[in-house]
């Protein structure tokens, strides 16, 4: 008997992630430059190969691809599989499910951040919490609120998009939004502009910070203040039991929940924060629910929570990580 297998995607700003998850194994893991300097079609061509890619993998290694799922920063409607609005890649009302049709398998279209908030919830940080506030912080900034494990999409599947939210720009003050000061991305090129090294990263800045560099922790300062102006109105609305960091900034570690606790601590101030805790997969959070959702769309839907251990474990190396910094 073949074995069966699911296929899961995260396309972000930078790279696209890939894995092939069988019940006990896993069997494929990838990383590519997503090319969207290329424009629409050379994404859409980009992970239509991907997913050709990783079916050819689970052929190589004896399993049957049962379903996909690919998870998409933006505004996504998971039931109709349309990408409504993405500020990263610049598509409105894009059928991504109806053009990923001629794939010989069932496709789901999910929004990144919520794939990430039910990994958590399933087996991460999140698990057992009776509601959650789960932020992802990398090329962009999103997050959503969980109640009992279950996503709040809100109304018009807008809820969580955080990276919007206007904040002052510390160089100007003039209105920008969060995602320009407080990203993985934002954080890099900030500290380019005012250090003339244009060679650092985001990890770098925070290594930087750390040690002692005035420029830098001047910018990482910044960044964390406007996450905290943010994130302190979120949690006075929804007061959830735990906010989880994820993304690839969360890899700052001690160096992000400090100050971060503290600062949403001195803008409640009538209450005391909650406790912010480090995503167990980290930048493999929006690969894991999408492999989660690939699962479920099997018929019969395949087990793989053994199988998630190995992927948040996964060694995922990347030339453009190297290069940026940026880990989504």
């Amino acid at each position: 008997m073949t074995d069966r297998a699911v296929i899961a995607v995260d396309v972000g700003g930078t790279m696209i992630k890939s894995g092939v998850l069988g019940a006990d194994s896993l069997l494929h893991v990838a990383v590519r430059p997503t090319g969207r300097e290329r424009g629409v079609p050379a994404v859409l061509a980009e992970i239509a190969d991907v997913i050709g890619e990783a079916n050819a993998a689970a052929a190589g290694a004896g399993a049957d691809v049962v379903a996909a799922a690919v998870a998409i920063p933006g505004l996504v409607d998971e039931a109709a599989g349309v990408v409504r609005w993405s500020v990263t890649f610049g598509w409105q009302d894009l059928p991504l499910a109806a053009r990923l049709s001629d794939v010989p398998f069932p496709v789901g279209v999910r929004h990144d951040v919520r794939s990430a908030a039910r990994a958590e919830a399933r087996a991460g940080a999140a698990a057992g919490a009776q509601s959650a506030l789960v932020v992802v912080i990398g090329t962009g900034i999103a997050a959503t609120t969980l109640i009992h494990g279950d996503v709040v999409d809100g109304a018009t599947a807008r809820a969580g998009e955080v990276g919007q939210v206007a904040v002052a720009d510390p160089d100007s003050g003039r209105s920008v939004t969060l995602e320009q000061v407080s990203s993985a991305r934002a954080v890099a090129e900030r500290y380019q502009r005012r250090s003339g090294d244009t060679t650092a990263t985001a990890a770098d800045v925070v290594a930087l910070a750390t040690a002692g560099d005035a420029i830098a922790a001047t910018v990482w300062t910044e960044a964390v203040d406007a996450l905290a102006d943010v994130l302190s109105a979120a949690v006075a609305l929804a007061d959830p039991e735990v906010v989880v960091l994820g993304g690839g900034i969360s890899r700052a570690g001690a160096a992000l929940l400090d100050p971060l606790h503290a600062a949403i601590g001195q803008r409640l101030g009538w209450r005391p924060a909650p406790p912010l805790r480090t995503g167990r997969f980290a930048d493999r959070a929006g690969l894991a629910g999408a492999a989660l959702a690939a699962a479920d769309l099997a018929r019969p839907a395949l087990g793989i929570d053994a199988v998630l251990d190995a992927l948040a474990a996964a060694d995922l190396p990347d030339p453009e990580v190297q290069r940026t910094g940026i880990t989504s």
